[in-house]
């Protein structure tokens, strides 16, 4: 039974790196979610350490699954959160400029071209602007991604601006400032939460520091623990509880981020 879930297993994954046709003709890659290709890598290792080591191996490779996911889950976050927080300077550092240029007597469509050049995050609406499109709706669907919200700002000042004929420079200024005060209370924000997160890693280390514990005082639960089935449901306790921990604390931390910077 384990050789043919190892077997439907692999001609799963296999299934998925093997293009498809499109109406019989042409060859196209599956798109197939990167969690469901995790899992399915999950599931090979939990088969192969119980077909070589039994099924105490599968406690232990079930183990391993859960603790690379929450460090997969955590660490995919926070560089999610660092991305967010570059944008966003992007888009400050954008808008300063651009506000400069306006107040110096450049019209928006030279303003734009000339701060578009050195700054990605207006690329989108410099596009517009060459195709004589329209450029606050190409600012407002540019601030749908992660970190460039404060675009949404911009673009609303654009519009104002074209349907009223009053000068941009100001508009423009103000919204500037506003995305420098949201760039700093971000940092200060990510400063506060630096905290209670480093706690709450620091959680899910409490199994092993207590095995050390144990060690240091002449036990020797390894027998246990590695020898024993009520040993490995305890260890596979211990790493469901540790990570659900450290996972709970950082969900708290970005339920406050959202609330306070939403």
């Amino acid at each position: 039974m384990i050789t043919a879930l190892t077997a439907a297993l692999a001609a799963a994954a296999a299934w998925t790196a093997v293009p498809g046709r499109r109406d019989g003709l042409e060859p196209t890659p599956r798109r197939v979610p990167a969690r469901l290709l995790e899992g399915v890598a999950a599931l090979l290792a939990i088969v192969v350490a119980a077909l070589v080591w039994g099924p105490g191996g599968a406690v232990w490779a079930v183990a391993a699954a859960i603790v690379a996911a929450t460090v997969v889950r955590v660490g995919g976050e926070h560089r999610r959160r660092s991305l967010r927080r570059t944008r966003g300077r992007q888009v400050a550092e954008a808008a300063r400029a651009l506000a400069g240029r306006l107040s110096i007597g450049d019209v928006p469509a030279v303003a734009l071209a000339s701060v578009a050049r050195e700054q990605p995050v207006l690329a989108a609406a410099l596009r517009a602007q060459a195709v004589s499109a329209d450029v606050p709706a190409a600012l407002m669907t540019a601030a749908g991604v992660p970190g460039q919200v404060s675009l949404a700002g911009l673009a609303r000042a654009w519009r104002m601006a074209q349907l009223t004929g009053a000068p941009l420079a100001g508009a423009t200024t103000a919204v500037a400032d506003a995305m420098r005060r949201r760039t700093r209370l971000e940092a200060t924000l990510e400063a506060e939460l630096a905290g209670p997160r480093a706690s709450g890693r620091l959680m899910g280390l409490l199994p092993a520091a207590g095995l050390l514990m144990a060690h240091t005082v002449g036990a020797d639960p390894a027998d246990f623990l590695l020898g024993s089935w009520p040993g490995r449901i305890c260890v596979l306790a211990a790493v469901g509880l540790s990570c659900a921990g450290v996972l709970w604390s950082e969900s708290i931390a970005d339920r406050v981020y959202r609330e306070v910077l939403p």
